[in-house]
């Protein structure tokens, strides 16, 4: 469950981190091959990894209009466990259960996988 959790999110901020725009739809840009192939690349020194730990901050806008908004955050794996943290979100997984805890509602959801 990490590693497609990770690919997933590692493509969503893909753009931001490396300060380019998405100028296509996000579901024509996973079918692109360069994407996939650096996605291959990540997915294997990953995989070789024991544990990690990203810190990124992470700002985007809303088409066409000027509003921007941010937000920073990190995430941790180590083994079949990873921990995702915002300033609004905490997620954690002990590898069977995933636990999402909602700062503004004060709220704390599982599932199991």
């Amino acid at each position: 469950m990490r590693l497609p959790f990770f690919l997933l999110f590692l493509f969503a901020f893909t753009a931001s981190i490396f300060g380019q725009k998405l100028k296509t739809k996000p579901e024509k840009a996973m079918n692109d091959p360069k994407a996939g192939k650096i996605l291959q690349e990540v997915k294997g020194k990953i995989a070789s990894l024991k544990s990690f730990k990203i810190d990124f901050n992470y700002t985007f806008s809303h088409g066409d209009s000027k509003t921007k908004e941010s937000f920073a955050g990190s995430y941790s794996v180590k083994g079949k466990m990873f921990k995702l943290l915002t300033k609004n979100q905490e997620i954690y997984n002990n590898g069977t259960t995933i636990w999402t805890y909602m700062a503004a509602n004060k709220r704390i959801a599982n599932f199991k996988e």
